[in-house]
């Protein structure tokens, strides 16, 4: 590094042991501007103070992993913020920050990066209410646990206009629900990238930009079962299982009344500039794909991990919209070789198609592949129970543009396993020796 000061701009030194940062402020001509440093367990909260005195035109730091910089006291958490006044692009992934609100006092920040933060709820809402983020771009925060109630209000408060990207995947039991996705919707109109996966609580409700009306008034367990069976529904189980039926239920009547209205002009259908969109393993169904979704330079989808309420028809509908279409991931869902072919003969852009365990999608359909989407250069079908591994083969023989295929799971017509299963026959026993 010494030798190289001059000239250096950038460092690299994850995953190391033994990092002295107080070492390095003292190397003679040395301005840094990018600095990574993540799974460095020996940094601590000195060695970054000493390390931005000396470097002050840094602006990208990583520090993912650096647990012992943020151990302190409070005091100590905010001298450190203070020393990271004009970073840009800060990277604080996993780690435990007991008194996160001492954010706030970062004023240029454009890319933020908190995914797997050990902080309490109240921290996180108090620093990102304070945080300007006014010229703030990209925004990852997975795994973030904090009231779902307060996020909206942080939302509607503070200006993301400018946000571009924005990943809360995998939140809290409490935290990314349809009220913050209709907050994000509204607040934030012009994301490029929107990763909302691993979020059960996401459903129609929230990309229809619904109100849902109040559950409170469900106060006996007669008051449910009456409304259960007037729409056939058989009322089983205890009264907060019912409750949830019930409220699955009046989710489905105010959406089938939207279809009746038309589109929405709320919800996902204001995020217009949408390139990069991922809704698996949450909870909405095809009038999401028919309705909701209005981003015609779409590029990236995911709806994999979805429930058997995603059919044929919605998928159509959503791919005869968004011919520009490059990467589509259906694993999981009950798509058919109808669904599948009629998708693909709208998108002559798609590249990469991932239909891994959808047990829907016969040999049939995928030969028919070829000829509806002959550029096709990724196809995932791994656990696939009814495409053969010769039909697979087949198929990646004939595309030529095909260059990675995943057959994993897939059985052979000539038996019943799995041809990764199989093994050659175990040696014959050694012959007894003969005195």
């Amino acid at each position: 590094v010494a030798n190289l000061a001059a000239s250096l701009q950038s460092v690299n030194l994850s995953r190391n042991t033994g990092v002295d940062l107080e070492m390095l402020s003292l190397v003679p001509g040395l301005d840094l501007n990018e600095l990574n440093i993540s799974s460095c367990g020996s940094v601590t909260h000195q060695g970054v103070l000493s390390f931005l005195q000396t470097n002050k035109n840094i602006h990208n730091l990583n520090l993912n992993i650096c647990r012992r910089v943020f151990s302190g006291l409070p005091d100590t958490t905010l001298s450190v913020f203070n020393s990271l006044s004009k970073i840009t692009t800060l990277s604080l992934c996993q780690l435990s920050i007991p008194s996160f609100r001492a954010i706030s006092c970062l004023e240029s920040l454009k890319s933020l990066e908190i995914n797997g933060l050990d902080s309490p709820g109240a921290e996180i809402v108090c620093g990102l209410a304070n945080l300007k983020t006014d010229c703030l771009t990209s925004l990852k925060a997975r795994f973030l646990g904090a009231p779902s109630q307060d996020l909206v209000k942080v939302i509607n408060k503070n200006n993301f206009s400018s946000l571009r990207t924005l990943d809360l995947s995998s939140g809290g039991e409490n935290t990314v629900t349809d009220s913050l996705l209709q907050a994000i919707c509204s607040n934030m109109p012009d994301l490029i990238h929107l990763n909302l996966s691993n979020n059960p609580g996401i459903s129609d409700v929230g990309t229809l930009g619904l109100i849902l009306e109040d559950t409170a008034s469900i106060n006996s367990v007669l008051e449910v079962k009456d409304t259960l069976q007037r729409h056939n529904k058989i009322a089983m189980g205890t009264k907060h299982e019912n409750e949830i039926r019930l409220l699955s239920l009046r989710r489905e009547m105010m959406v089938e009344s939207l279809v009746e209205a038309g589109k929405p002009e709320c919800g996902l259908f204001l995020l217009t500039k949408l390139l990069h969109l991922n809704l698996s393993m949450t909870s909405v169904s095809s009038l999401t794909l028919k309705l909701a979704i209005n981003s015609p330079d779409l590029r990236s989808f995911n709806l994999g991990h979805n429930s058997s309420a995603v059919d044929d028809d919605g998928l159509y509908d959503f791919s005869i919209r968004h011919s520009h279409l490059e990467k589509l991931e259906l694993g999981y869902t009950p798509i058919s070789d109808t669904g599948l072919i009629s998708c693909l003969s709208c998108l002559p852009r798609l590249v990469h198609l991932d239909i891994s365990s959808c047990q829907e999608v016969t040999n049939a359909g995928l030969r028919a592949l070829c000829q509806v989407s002959p550029q096709i250069e990724t196809v995932l079908l791994s656990n696939c129970s009814n495409i053969s591994l010769e039909a697979a083969r087949s198929v990646e023989l004939t595309l030529k543009n095909l260059n990675n295929i995943q057959t994993l799971g897939l059985c052979s017509e000539q038996g019943r396993f799995p041809q990764h299963h199989s093994s050659a026959a175990p040696p014959a026993p050694p012959q007894p020796r003969r005195n």
